[in-house]
């Protein structure tokens, strides 16, 4: 468990850490390196963060051979032991998540934050329309 001052920092895989802009490929298939991701984990890491990688990708072998060739140095991968024990362990504790698929909500102008979630919503579903007719 960390300790209660140690602040983290999670990272989605796809999209942040490796390309992903093929899609789903399966589970042992991985996109290129994102330009600066891992030096910027490295970057966090001496700063004194602790960082935490939380994917829906298992922590198998291929993905922990794929992050050590691409010189990736996360605290964890898939863990939230650091979480307070009341808490829920599904959802690790962070500081700040960084994730392609994030939306940033300001409660306080909460109807822009919903604008702006609808604005995303409607271009993507008008890409994935696209997509289905083509049969991408």
């Amino acid at each position: 468990m960390g300790d209660e001052h140690d602040k983290y920092v999670v990272f989605d895989f796809d999209g942040v850490c490796c390309s992903y802009k093929d899609g789903w490929q399966g589970e042992e298939v991985f996109g290129e390196p994102v330009k600066g991701a891992a030096e910027f984990v490295d970057e966090l890491n001496d700063k004194g963060y602790k960082t935490l990688l939380f994917t829906v990708r298992k922590a198998n072998d291929a993905l922990n051979k794929w992050l050590e060739d691409n010189s990736f140095h996360f605290s964890a991968i898939n863990s939230t032991s650091h979480n307070p024990v009341e808490s829920g362990k599904e959802k690790p504790a962070a500081e700040l998540y960084i994730d392609d698929k994030a939306a940033r909500f300001d409660e306080d102008k909460p109807e822009d934050s919903f604008d702006q979630i609808r604005k995303y919503l409607d271009i993507n579903e008008s890409v994935f329309i696209q997509r289905r007719e083509l049969n991408v």
